[in-house]
């Protein structure tokens, strides 16, 4: 399933899309944040931290990504994501 054939379903609930900076902070490692993100377009950067603080890139989701969806789902945990 695209998730883009269901933009306009998203737009109709949701605010406006906006544009973010580039490494602004959406989600925390290990919080939920009670909402989700539909990135249209562009690409995010998907990482954990280690106990010594190294990151370690587990994804990069492209447009037509739902990301948050542990606010949804609230047993699991967000991974950082920029």
């Amino acid at each position: 399933m695209r998730l883009r054939n269901y933009q306009g379903l998203f737009e109709s609930f949701c605010p406006p899309p906006s544009k973010v900076a580039k490494k602004t902070e959406l989600l925390r490692q290990c919080q939920t944040a009670g909402w989700l993100y539909y990135l249209i377009d562009g690409v995010v950067k998907v990482y954990i931290t280690n106990y010594e603080g190294n990151e370690h890139i587990v994804d990069l989701m492209r447009g037509g990504t739902l990301i948050g969806m542990d606010c949804v789902t609230p047993v699991s945990l967000s991974i950082r994501i920029f």
